[in-house]
């Protein structure tokens, strides 16, 4: 079903298997992992968006997993083939995954670096988020205008 031709199924399927880690005891997830993270560069921008907010549980329930998210949510320049605005709006997503678990991330240089590369998106939300960021965990960051 990740490969249906109908997006809306891709979709639904993307959040069921996402909310099926939080039991997945016989760690099912492992065989279709890749296949699941492919979806981030979906046809349709809304399905690779639902991927990224699916990450968070994936994340939260699949601790083997935290270091391969946080690898494929930094790449995501290099994986999407995404306008530049949609890839921004994309972004906005993975900030508020980075920003909820920020304390348990081991490698928060990246993180941070990838937070402050954002102060120049082409989308206003996304040019926001790493202030809301920033204030919250104390990172330096130089802002347009300050």
């Amino acid at each position: 079903m990740l490969n249906h031709k109908n997006s809306c199924h891709r979709d639904f399927v993307l959040t069921i298997i996402a909310n099926l880690t939080a039991v997945d005891e016989k760690n099912r997830f492992e065989i279709i992992v890749g296949d699941y993270f492919a979806c981030i560069n979906d046809e349709k921008f809304l399905t690779g968006q639902c991927c990224v907010r699916n990450c968070k549980k994936i994340y939260k329930f699949k601790p083997e997993q935290r270091d391969n998210i946080i690898s494929l949510l930094l790449n995501v320049d290099n994986l999407c083939e995404y306008p530049e605005k949609q890839l921004g709006l994309l972004k906005i997503d993975i900030l508020k995954l980075f920003e909820k678990f920020y304390e348990g991330i081991r490698e928060k240089d990246r993180i941070d670096e990838f937070v402050r590369a954002q102060i120049d998106s082409v989308s206003p939300k996304t040019r926001q988020k790493p202030k809301d960021f920033t204030n919250i965990y104390n990172l330096v960051a130089t802002f347009p205008g300050n």
